[in-house]
């Protein structure tokens, strides 16, 4: 093998390592284990509104356009978090653009 080939992998492999663990400081991972629950339980704050268009069958007082911008949005929080490889971002703008993408298609239909 050629001392560059070698170097090559052996420098990839080290990046490898580094993604393994979040940081070195316990109380980051703590954050950042806590950041990951946050952000999945954060968009869940807007199945009320989801339920009271499906009880109700009206979506008076919402507004499409209001919640196409916050699609907006969160596309590009999510092309932020893919390219920054940061998947905290990615799961909970995925989730909030799921959601968000419910109550337009149910502010349309009722």
């Amino acid at each position: 093998m050629s001392r560059g080939l070698h170097s090559h992998i052996h420098s990839h492999n080290e990046k490898l390592d580094k993604f393994k663990i979040l940081h070195k400081k316990k109380y980051v991972r703590v954050i950042d284990k806590w950041a990951m629950v946050v952000g999945v339980l954060a968009p869940l704050t807007s199945l009320p509104q989801v339920f009271q268009i499906i009880e109700t069958k009206n979506a008076d007082g919402v507004s499409v356009l209001t919640w196409a911008l916050y699609m907006i949005l969160s596309i590009l929080w999510i092309i932020y978090g893919i390219a920054h490889k940061e998947r905290v971002i990615v799961v909970t703008n995925v989730l909030w653009l799921t959601l968000e993408l419910f109550i337009v298609a149910l502010a349309l239909i009722y």
